[in-house]
C-alpha cells in the first residue's frame, strides 16, 4: 500500500496478538501528512465537547498501549474528530479500531475528520482473553487460580 510500512505484529497490552489489526493497516508514525489511509489502534482517551460547543467527539489513537512501566516516550498519536457527534457508539478509552478517512496535519497533530470506523477488540474482549489465557497457564503449570 504506497510502499509504507504495515502494522505487523500488533498486540494487546498483555502481548497477545490483535485478529484483523494488521490487515491493511499503516502504523501512526509512518501515516502520510495528507491522504486516504487505513489504520488503527489503541484509544487511549476520548474527548467530548462542552454542552454550549458545538457537538464534537475526539479520540485519541496510539499504536498500542503502555506497559506495566509506561513508557519513556512519548508514541506517535493520532486524532480522530467526528463533527455533529456528542458520542459515537462503540468507542470508548481502551477499545482496540480501525478507521478508514483522509488525514492532514492540523497544528502538528496528525488528524482524521468522520472516518468510517470498525471496531476489533472492546475492553471486555481483551478481558476475558486476559482471563482465560491465566487460567489455561495455571492449569498446564498446576497451579489452582479462581
Amino acid at each position: 500500500m504506497n510502499g509504507l510500512p504495515e502494522v505487523a505484529g500488533v498486540t494487546t497490552g498483555a502481548g497477545l496478538p490483535l485478529a484483523g489489526a494488521a490487515d491493511s493497516c499503516l502504523r501512526i508514525a509512518s501515516i502520510p501528512q495528507r491522504g486516504r489511509v487505513t489504520t488503527g489502534g489503541f484509544v487511549e482517551y476520548v474527548r467530548f465537547s462542552a454542552a454550549g460547543d458545538a457537538p464534537e467527539f475526539a479520540a485519541s489513537i496510539v499504536d498500542s498501549p503502555a506497559g506495566p512501566g509506561g513508557r519513556r516516550t512519548p508514541p506517535p498519536r493520532m486524532l480522530v474528530v467526528w463533527h455533529g457527534q456528542r458520542r459515537v457508539p462503540g468507542i470508548d478509552q481502551g477499545v482496540w479500531v480501525r478507521v478508514v478517512g483522509a488525514v492532514s496535519q492540523e497544528k502538528g497533530i496528525t488528524t482524521m475528520y468522520d472516518p468510517n470506523y470498525e471496531i476489533l477488540a472492546s475492553k471486555t474482549e481483551l478481558q476475558d482473553r486476559l482471563t482465560t489465557n491465566r487460567q489455561v497457564k495455571s492449569h498446564l503449570s498446576g497451579k489452582a487460580t479462581r
